[in-house]
């Protein structure tokens, strides 16, 4: 341990417990105002009497008013004679245990007694340390460079340890004439945010730690976008029904983000149908009309680099609507295929079959004739039976007549 250099202050007080008193004491401390565990307090104590004397010097570390005895022994004076006591106080952990703070030399001689100036005794180091750059992506090397100094203004020799909580990172290295240069790569699945760095700068002596100080610092971990998937809930749609399917982005971490996506949907002939931002994380509805072209549809996703697609199926869909206008069956493709199949037409009880063939979105209008009467019309497609209700007719016979085109 480097030694200060000793500039003597005396400070000296004479206690007088008799009209015979014959002794006094002085005592001699370096200038120093602070000391760090592992120091040595180097103290004179002057003994001075005016007649022959014999008794015991006893030194006692006053901190806290818990007094530690750092020396005793017999010292014998003649008439007259002055004698210095060098002592050499260890201020080490072993010695003086917990002791800290405000602290003073005690000296006791005979009946003299006298106390030294204050002083502190510290077992601190002040750490400083700058951080290369604020925000960092994962796999980035972070740099860190720092100061240690003690409380009594000597440089450290010893160890840093430095950590970022919430990352489970930490590493080490020497701290040499007080100062630390360290640097360490972050994990490329750290998740993004603001960290605390820590920087912990310890002295040893054997396994016990001498001094120590700590600081802080904040960093921030950029958040880099890594996944993008589409997932749907089903391969194929029936026209007629919403068409689900979700976006999930991810970042380095795995973790979801949520954020706008560009989102195309492109028909069966490669042409676009929708584009739109939609956000990431919710679930979205397409709706898929009757007349929907039928084939393979594909959803593209794009965010940044990242891009992802799918294929759906929309089904085929053979459907027709009908509906009475007076005497005339009025007949409408309304799916995504031709229509040609036979439609069942029940007049009055009595039912027809009438052979329909249509385009997609094309409509015909079908005249009814039956002798003259009420009659109750019923339609079926061999999905589904639909009443349309009653009308007049008149006629000869039951027959279902084409007009045309509608």
């Amino acid at each position: 341990m480097k030694r200060e250099a000793i500039f003597y202050t005396i400070l000296y007080s004479v206690l007088i417990f008799s009209q015979f008193a014959s002794a006094e004491l002085f005592i001699a401390l370096p200038s120093s105002s602070t000391y760090n565990l592992g120091d040595s307090l180097n103290v004179n104590v002057t003994l001075t009497s005016s007649i022959k004397q014999s008794d015991f010097l006893k030194v006692d570390l006053m901190c806290a008013d818990k007094p530690i005895e750092v020396y005793r022994s017999i010292h014998s004076l003649q008439i007259d004679e002055q004698k210095v006591v060098n002592i050499d106080i260890g201020i080490e952990p072993q010695i003086i245990g917990d002791l800290r703070g405000s602290c003073t030399v005690l000296a006791n001689y005979g009946q003299d007694k006298i106390s030294s100036r204050t002083f502190e005794i510290s077992s601190e180091i002040d750490v400083d340390f700058d951080v290369e750059g604020v925000a960092f992506g994962p796999s980035e090397t972070v740099k860190i460079s720092g100061t240690a100094i003690k409380s009594n203004n000597e440089p450290v020799d010893g160890f840093v340890i430095v950590s970022i909580e919430g990352m489970n990172l930490t590493t080490n290295e020497i701290v040499k004439f007080g100062k630390f240069n360290i640097s360490f790569v972050l994990a490329d699945n750290s998740p993004p945010g603001s960290y605390v760095i820590k920087s912990r700068v310890y002295e040893k002596e054997s396994d016990s730690v001498l001094n120590e100080g700590e600081s802080s610092n904040v960093i921030k971990l950029k958040m880099i976008l890594k996944e993008l998937k589409l997932s749907l809930d089903s391969q194929s749609v029936v026209p007629g029904n919403d068409f689900t399917y979700t976006i999930h982005l991810k970042d380095q971490s795995g973790a979801e983000v949520a954020d706008d996506v560009e989102v195309v949907i492109i028909k069966p002939d490669k042409t676009p149908f929708q584009k739109s931002l939609l956000k990431s994380g919710v679930q979205n509805k397409l709706s898929i009309p009757l007349n929907h072209t039928p084939g393979y549809w594909k959803i593209e996703t794009k965010i940044n680099e990242l891009t992802d697609s799918k294929l759906f199926l929309v089904e085929e869909l053979e459907r027709v609507s009908f509906f009475l206008e007076n005497n005339t069956l009025v007949v409408k493709n309304i799916g995504n295929v031709n229509y040609d199949d036979p439609l069942q037409v029940s007049i009055g009880g009595i039912t027809e079959l009438k052979e329909v063939n249509l385009n997609i979105g094309e409509a015909k209008q079908y005249r009814l004739d039956a002798p003259d009467g009420e009659y109750n019309i019923l339609v079926s497609d061999g999905a589904e039976v639909k009443e349309l209700g009653t009308t007049f007719l008149t006629g000869r016979a039951i027959s279902i007549g084409e007009v045309g085109d509608f």
